[in-house]
């Protein structure tokens, strides 16, 4: 904990922390506050991406150095990648958008930040998804296909 309280107070100075490291943090919080597997994966595939980015682009991994203009480039940068020829959905960007909030949120509410950095970036909107409703005859199907006088099982209800 000693070390948590100094890293917050150089922080707070304007020191040098690296975001890897803050990344580190961040796990070990998820992994102490009973997070999924699969959470703790998706938290740190985006945070690993993020970090990937930054040194691709040449860009400083000092907490210091990120700003909102900085995610913001990240997911330009992701609206324009592709995988296998294909495009990163729509959902994937406002996935990683949220991991990427969520960090960010942690960083202030544990006084590694001033403020909340992305307080003002919003995942991109979702398209509605209409979903198909089946129709009068197709339920009709489906009732006609049932036997009233065969007993149900158990493997058959659930």
């Amino acid at each position: 904990m000693k070390g948590v309280r100094t890293a917050r107070r150089l922080a707070m100075k304007g020191r040098i922390l690296n975001l890897a490291e803050l990344i580190r943090y961040y796990d070990a919080y998820n992994r102490s506050e009973g997070k999924s597997l699969s959470t703790l994966r998706w938290y740190n595939q985006v945070l690993r991406l993020f970090l990937e980015w930054l040194a691709g682009a040449g860009r400083s991994t000092n907490l210091r150095d990120i700003d909102e203009s900085c995610i913001r480039e990240f997911i330009i940068g992701l609206q324009s990648h592709q995988v296998n020829g294909h495009p990163v959905t729509v959902q994937t960007i406002h996935n990683r958008v949220r991991a990427l909030r969520a960090f960010f949120n942690w960083l202030y509410r544990n006084n590694y930040t001033p403020n909340h950095i992305l307080q003002n970036l919003h995942p991109p909107r979702l398209p509605q998804v209409m979903v198909q409703t089946l129709t009068d005859q197709e339920v009709a199907q489906i009732f006609a296909s049932q036997d009233p006088q065969r007993p149900r099982t158990a493997a058959a209800t659930s």
